[in-house]
């Protein structure tokens, strides 16, 4: 459970105010969110039926499964796979365990997001 500052003291957060950049493309549209705690599913579905003329092709972001059991993980897997996107594309806030659980799910259609640095000297 996460928790957000009000005027009342800690509530619990209904993700209300987190947002996704949405970019369109010649493949379709990007969703762009960095943790979406709202659910993976719940932003693409929003999106599709805010733009309902447009296709879904990627979204972009964690999904926020550190944590969570190998049944939720294989049911989000199989939710998204439902909605017809091409491409997810999920960060640091998936973990390897439940990115290998969704990789045999999604197959190609999952990729991890990496940053690479090199050091440089000026």
């Amino acid at each position: 459970m996460m928790y957000r500052r009000t005027e009342n003291g800690w509530q619990p957060d209904d993700f209300s105010h987190e947002q996704s950049l949405v970019l369109e493309t010649e493949k379709g549209i990007v969703i762009l969110n960095s943790c979406s705690h709202g659910g993976a599913v719940n932003i693409i579905r929003e999106v599709s039926a805010t733009f309902p003329d447009k296709r879904i092709h990627a979204l972009i972001g964690g999904s926020h499964l550190f944590n969570k059991p190998e049944s939720e993980i294989r049911l989000l897997a199989h939710e998204i796979k439902q909605t017809g996107i091409d491409l997810v594309c999920t960060g640091h806030c998936t973990k390897e365990r439940a990115y290998r659980i969704m990789k045999q799910q999604l197959g190609d259609k999952l990729n991890l997001i990496c940053v690479f640095m090199r050091r440089h000297d000026l």
